[in-house]
């Protein structure tokens, strides 16, 4: 098994996705997206980029896609039932933090 602990982390991931040699953990409650290398399978070749350093609202995501050079994070509902509203989306390879659109530019009744 991978103890992400080894790394300082623990994770609170929720889903998740394989692409190429990596698999990615999605974030549940933390905003922490961790990239696990599937050919080592070690923690220390793990990454994670902490979304909520770039914006303290980018922490509950109900789960995610990708095509092939993007992961896209889906934003859920907070602990009042209010939507959340902002899609994030990090680069694949290399693994970086790109930026989020804001939902409720197109529809006022988010957030």
């Amino acid at each position: 098994f991978l103890d992400l602990s080894e790394i300082g982390q623990s994770g609170n991931c929720k889903d998740g996705f394989a692409s190429g040699s990596y698999g990615f953990l999605l974030p549940a409650q933390d905003g922490i997206i961790f990239r696990i290398n599937l050919t080592s399978f070690d923690a220390f070749d793990t990454e994670y980029l902490d979304l909520s350093l770039q914006d303290v609202e980018l922490k509950k995501f109900a789960g995610g896609i990708q095509d092939g050079t993007y992961g896209y994070l889906a934003p859920m509902q907070d602990c009042c039932g209010n939507d959340l509203r902002k899609v994030v989306r990090f680069r694949l390879d290399p693994f970086e933090y790109v930026d989020y659109l804001d939902l409720s530019v197109y529809d006022s009744t988010l957030g």
